[in-house]
């Protein structure tokens, strides 16, 4: 009823009585909305008419990530997964509040299979509103195979935490040890706040932990923001490091951050904003620095390089150590 109130109640895009140059390619006039499972349910919608137009078009732009170069598991393909979105929510959800999501989960199934009949109808129904939104959204991104980051199904914590919620005030009613479960789950909650912080853009949980070691699963936005010059600029002027191989995700100016020499070594990296010079062979006798993303471009665009331990790592960016020594002369790069 939001999406029909939104477009007026009309179910055309646009008003019919209106000429524009060209309808967008997520809004065919012939419902035909390509290929794949997505674009069938959206067709078989559009046929009955069972949304409007502009929703369409807004569920249909989930192809636009079809024909990208994706990472997943170790491998890259131009195509997504339809198992992406459940395998971030698995690692990048704390194994705690899993526990706890599935205990809500049990809780509410043992509630209803006790209720009496006739209130089971009601109390199903006002599930069903605050659920299946959320499912067909993230139907929707399932099927569109849209692998580039968990923060793109962000919104499946909101029921979650809604029915986690309701379970969690009836154990603390029930027992004593609901009371006691339910304060663990806070005190815990709060905790892994402060250890994350300030980084929570990149969390993985309790088996993961980090990104450098998520990077053996997921890739862009879940292990890089390009959010953490300022540590590697720190870095390096701990070091003394006055110039690098550089390679890293961001549209950040390294200069604004003591970066002021550099040669950039990934060749064709279009998630690097702030350099639009040429790109060299990594100097052997240079630290590299990487953030995240870019480090796993490097080790498919330059095999056999960087397949070593980084000299330091912290949260999204790395530094490894020179492959040769400095000739005589040329001084310490750790002044």
């Amino acid at each position: 009823m939001g999406a029909w109130a939104a477009a007026g109640f009309r179910f055309q895009l646009t008003n019919p009585e209106l000429e524009i140059a060209a309808r967008s390619a997520y809004a065919p006039a012939d419902g035909n909305y390509g290929e794949g499972a997505l674009a069938g349910v959206l067709e078989t919608v559009w046929k009955y008419r069972l949304l409007p137009e502009s929703t369409l078009a807004t569920l249909a732009h989930v192809n636009s990530f079809e024909m990208r170069n994706y990472y997943f598991m170790g491998e890259w393909q131009m195509q997504g997964w339809y198992s992406y979105f459940f395998a971030t929510f698995f690692l990048k959800t704390s194994l705690v509040m899993i526990a706890v999501y599935l205990a809500a989960a049990a809780t509410w199934v043992w509630q209803l299979v006790r209720m009496p009949a006739r209130r089971r109808g009601p109390e199903l129904a006002k599930l069903a509103l605050l659920v299946l939104p959320f499912v067909l959204l993230f139907g929707m991104f399932v099927l569109g195979r849209a692998s580039l980051g968990h923060r793109h199904i962000l919104f499946i914590y909101f029921p979650l935490s809604v029915l986690t919620g309701v379970a969690m005030v009836r154990w603390w009613i029930r027992s004593r040890a609901g009371r006691a479960a339910s304060a663990a789950v806070a005190i815990y909650t709060v905790g892994v706040f402060a250890w994350q912080y300030p980084h929570y853009e990149t969390y993985f949980n309790e088996i993961v932990r980090t990104p450098y070691r998520g990077t053996k699963y997921l890739a862009d936005s879940n292990v890089d923001w390009g959010q953490d010059f300022p540590l590697l600029g720190e870095e390096l002027r701990r070091r003394g490091i006055r110039e690098v191989n550089l390679a890293v995700f961001g549209a950040g100016r390294p200069s604004a951050y003591g970066i002021n020499s550099y040669k950039w070594i990934l060749p064709g990296y279009p998630f690097a904003t702030f350099h639009t010079g040429e790109s060299y062979a990594p100097d052997p006798q240079l630290y590299t620095a990487m953030s995240m993303h870019a480090y796993l471009s490097a080790l498919r665009v330059l095999p056999g390089r960087f397949e070593r331990e980084p000299v330091w790592v912290e949260n999204s960016v790395m530094l490894f150590a020179p492959e040769a020594a400095p000739p005589a002369g040329a001084g310490n790069y750790e002044l």
